[in-house]
């Protein structure tokens, strides 16, 4: 139940940061349930991702007033860390599906240009990475959940 609250939560989240960066911008999938199978899928899969990406870097998941140090933010260089490990299980996610290089993003050919190694990415796209780690937090408060320290 908290991993689908998650994933609808991570889309809406997506759309708004989305809409920040682009005002004028028309959603192509303005609700968690317009997602083709594909892209909730991966919603659901950085939903359960959240407990090992926090123990990666020392963290866990706890409900909201546990004792122990809570975290209300991510250090930069474990998020850079963790969204390039995040940008790892995308690109996994992605080829398992069937999809391949291509200079242009092409949905129907399932092709990306974004399936290169993080360090070959653009300063924007990366960012994308980086927002999914950043938003952990603030995601978790939505279930009652916190990130403290292990």
């Amino acid at each position: 139940e908290n991993v689908e609250k998650l994933a609808i939560a991570i889309h809406d989240l997506y759309n708004k940061e989305q809409l920040a960066r682009n005002p004028n911008q028309k959603l192509e999938y303005p609700k968690f349930a317009d997602l083709p199978e594909s892209l909730k899928y991966s919603n659901l899969r950085q939903a359960r991702d959240m407990v090992k990406k926090l123990r990666m870097i020392g963290c866990e998941m706890r409900p909201i007033g546990s004792k122990g140090e809570l975290v209300s933010s991510l250090d930069a260089a474990d998020v850079e860390y963790l969204a390039q490990y995040e940008h790892d299980l995308w690109m996994n996610e992605r080829i398992a599906s069937g999809w391949t290089y291509g200079p242009v993003k092409d949905v129907e050919k399932k092709q990306s240009p974004y399936l290169v190694p993080y360090s070959e990415l653009t300063e924007e796209i990366k960012q994308l990475d980086r927002d999914t780690i950043y938003n952990i937090p603030e995601l978790l408060k939505l279930i009652g959940m916190a990130v403290y320290q292990l």
